[in-house]
């Protein structure tokens, strides 16, 4: 039979050795969030950006239209 500190041991260092493996995977994983993350709000300022484009030709056309319609 084993001393008892020693199996806690053995045991302690294997649950460690998983914890620093899940912790390693979760770090990654947060890290390719966030980069995802910063590109969509990217992709959201340009799109609104686009959007103001847009909508302020919209309004240029409908006042060239008004006033060639006279």
């Amino acid at each position: 039979m084993e001393p008892l500190g020693k199996m806690n041991t053995e045991h302690s260092s294997e649950h460690n050795g998983v914890i620093l493996k899940a912790n390693k995977n979760l770090s990654v994983a947060l890290e390719k969030t966030e980069t995802r993350c910063s590109n969509l709000e990217k992709k959201i300022e340009k799109l609104n950006g686009y959007q103001k484009v847009v909508k302020h030709c919209s309004n240029l056309e409908c006042k060239v239209n008004f006033f060639f319609k006279f």
